[in-house]
C-alpha cells in the first residue's frame, strides 16, 4: 500500500505542529507557505499545561521549557486597575505553564521537521479535486497534489474561502496590544503570568 500524502497550507505554529505529528506517524507531508522566507515575527505566547502535554507527545516539551520562561504562580487575567478577573493556578497540573517568544517557538518547531518539508513562496490560488487527488494551484503556475489537505492558513484563510461560504469576521468589541519588554522579578507574586 502506498503512503498517503498530506498537504498543509500555512507554515505557522499550527501547520508546522501538524506536520511534525504526521511525520512522526510515518506519513508523507508537505507544508506550503505563502511568504518567500521564514519570518521570525510576533511577540510572546503562553503555552498552557494541556498544550505542553500535547507537545510532550511530539518530544518537544523539554526544549520549549528550556527556551521559555516557566510560571510557578499560574496566570491571571486582570482588569485595567490590576484586580484579578480570573485565575489559573499552576499547582494542580502535571506540566508547567510556559511563556516563550513566538519566533523561538516557531524556530523550535521548524527544527523538528525533516529537511525540505516546507516550501516557501507558495501563495495558494485554487483548490480542486480531480482523479481522486486534491490539487493545489499556486501563483506562478505551479501545482501540487495529494490525498489530504489541512488548512492552517490563518484567520483570512484562502482555503476556507474556496471551500465554504465566506463568513464575515465578527468584531468582539476589544483590541489586543502585544509587545515585548524585559521581565522583572516581583517579590509579591511567585513569577505569575498576567494579562490585562
Amino acid at each position: 500500500m502506498s503512503k498517503r500524502t498530506f498537504m498543509i497550507v500555512g507554515g505557522g505554529i499550527a501547520g508546522i505542529t501538524a506536520a511534525i505529528a504526521l511525520q512522526q506517524s510515518g506519513e508523507d507531508v508537505k507544508v506550503y507557505e505563502r511568504f518567500p522566507e521564514v519570518r521570525m515575527a510576533g511577540a510572546g505566547i503562553t503555552i498552557a499545561p494541556n498544550a505542553l502535554k500535547a507537545l510532550e507527545q511530539l518530544g518537544l516539551a523539554k526544549i520549549i521549557i528550556d527556551n521559555g520562561q516557566v510560571s510557578r504562580g499560574g496566570m491571571a487575567i486582570l482588569n485595567e486597575k490590576g484586580a484579578v478577573l480570573s485565575e489559573l493556578r499552576e499547582l494542580h497540573y502535571e506540566y508547567p505553564m510556559i511563556s516563550i517568544h513566538r519566533a523561538d517557538l516557531h524556530r523550535i518547531l521548524l527544527g523538528a521537521l525533516h529537511p525540505e518539508t516546507v516550501e516557501m513562496g507558495k501563495e495558494l490560488q485554487n483548490v480542486r479535486y480531480e482523479q481522486n487527488k486534491i490539487v493545489l494551484s499556486f501563483m506562478g503556475q505551479t501545482t501540487a497534489s495529494g490525498d489530504f489537505l489541512i488548512a492552517a492558513d490563518g484567520i483570512h484563510s484562502p482555503v476556507r474561502k474556496q471551500l465554504f461560504d465566506d463568513a464575515p469576521l465578527r468584531y468582539a468589541g476589544y483590541t489586543c496590544w502585544r509587545g515585548i519588554a524585559d521581565r522583572w522579578n516581583s517579590q509579591q507574586q511567585p513569577n505569575r503570568f498576567t494579562e490585562t
